[in-house]
């Protein structure tokens, strides 16, 4: 059970997360800010989505690196 509330607590963090790099219009997907080998390693504040562009790609942002150094 303490797992499980752990697993909600963390979906929660992640989904709230997200939703604040689309309100800010940050270029880092969903997997770069949930997944444990291809995170974002760029500098923060990431650039910005293109013009143009709806949904982030990832792409015009730094990196990404399965490395922790």
């Amino acid at each position: 059970m303490v797992a499980l509330g752990f697993g909600v607590a963390w979906v929660g963090y992640a989904a709230s997360l997200y939703g604040y790099v689309l309100v800010k219009g940050y270029d880092v997907t969903f997997k770069q800010l949930v997944a444990p080998k291809n995170y974002y390693a760029g500098k923060w504040p990431p650039t910005p989505i293109p013009d143009g562009q709806l949904w982030p790609s990832g792409k015009t942002g730094a990196k990404t690196t399965g490395k922790l150094a």
